[in-house]
């Protein structure tokens, strides 16, 4: 039920990735929350602060939340929903429950791409990334933001334009406006795309929450494009997560002696892929098969102006997995009925792997039941996850 769901959510003295585990290894929030004290204080797997919070048996805040939420017309997503996203599903610690507004967060076949970046951007930057926004936009690409001031409303602002879907993740509730001056911004993107967060109604925003939000952003995306960050940057936060989450990092050259940008130039240096248009990002994924060609090429208008001598290292590619997958044959016998029949689905994908949804159908096991036979097939070693909801077996040691 939603209650046990918002109730664990509220634990603020569980992190996300331990709620993970904790729901892996008991199967449901409701398992969760009817351990007994003597149960909790018996097993070693706790740590004294989530005996604390497990302990807390009052669903006073669950319900409050619950009640806000349905008055403001907030949707309630939880780890196990159909509308949760794949992707973010897929990191090791995503939130496991998500409140939104405005349209159905997009579904795992449209490409999302992060645009972020400072605060006090330069007219430069803004301009390239309402521009490449706009361009990405019309490829068919979903634009996911933090909805800051700068670089990260620039970036909602391009796909506005271009009439393309916009996902926003806020560091507080999705009923507050933040900054005040975004309002009408907040209105758009809510016309035209999904507001999220995993703070419930009425969090404001806090400094921890920022760091926090930004996994999200880079989970939810295939990759972050840094537009203009500098040395010491939320933003170079994301890409630090966008790299550990397996994502591609794309950066938009600067002048060397710009303050602004002097982290995204170091990030360049380090090995991103340099942003010189939107096609870098576009023929990527095209090349990748993650998006289809455009019919026409002229999606694309204007070119986003770069200094001449911005520097163009390739990116180092994530290395293909290793052809060498186990042998499942005497593993089979041993498993439990689900575990073998999701893992026999598996097998048929070989290193390419199978997604999630043709899991589901083929074996006919509901998302959180499938999505916890799988959780305990990687436990066991026996399937690993390619991301983006998509999963292969193991490789031999």
């Amino acid at each position: 039920m939603l209650k046990y769901w918002v109730w664990l959510s509220a634990q603020s003295k569980i992190s996300p990735l331990r709620k993970v585990e904790l729901l892996s290894r008991y199967g449901s929030p409701e398992e969760l929350y009817y351990l007994t004290e003597k149960e909790l204080s018996d097993r070693a797997v706790f740590t004294p602060n989530e005996r604390e919070s497990l302990l807390v048996k009052d669903f006073t805040y669950a319900k409050a939340i619950i009640d806000r939420a349905a008055a403001l017309n907030i949707r309630i997503i939880t780890l196990t929903d159909a509308e949760y996203p794949q992707s973010l599903r897929a990191i090791t610690d995503p939130p496991v429950v998500l409140y939104a507004v405005g349209k159905p967060l997009p579904t795992s076949d449209e490409a999302h791409i992060a645009v972020v970046g400072t605060r006090k951007s330069s007219a430069y930057g803004a301009k390239s990334t309402q521009d490449i926004s706009y361009a990405l936009s019309k490829a068919g690409f979903v634009i996911v933001t933090g909805l800051a001031k700068g670089i990260d409303s620039d970036g909602a602002i391009g796909a506005l334009r271009a009439n393309g879907a916009c996902v926003g993740v806020l560091g507080c509730g999705v009923d507050i406006v933040y900054p005040k001056e975004n309002r009408a911004l907040f209105a758009d993107v809510i016309k035209n795309g999904t507001i999220i967060s995993e703070y419930p109604p009425g969090v404001l925003p806090e400094g921890q929450h920022f760091p926090e939000r930004n996994r999200i952003i880079s989970g939810l995306s295939l990759g972050v494009a840094i537009m203009e960050a500098p040395e010491k940057s939320g933003a170079l936060i994301t890409a630090e997560l966008a790299l550990e989450q397996g994502r591609d990092v794309f950066v938009l050259p600067h002048n060397i002696d710009s303050k602004t940008a002097r982290g995204g130039n170091l990030l360049l240096r380090d090995g991103a892929i340099p942003l010189l248009s939107a096609e870098d990002i576009t023929e990527l994924y095209i090349k990748k098969a993650v998006l289809k060609a455009p019919e026409s090429p002229n999606y694309y208008d204007g070119e986003a102006q770069s200094p001449a001598s911005a520097p163009k290292k390739k990116a180092a590619e994530k290395p293909e997995p290793e052809p060498e997958l186990i042998d499942i044959t005497e593993i089979l016998a041993s498993l439990p009925e689900n575990e073998a029949a999701v893992l026999r689905v598996i097998a048929e994908g070989g290193a390419e792997g199978v997604d999630f949804e043709h899991i589901a159908e083929t074996t006919g096991l509901a998302p959180d039941v499938l999505q916890k036979t799988i959780t305990m097939l990687e436990i066991e070693g026996a399937a690993v996850s390619l991301g983006f909801g998509v999963y292969c077996l193991a490789r031999e040691n």
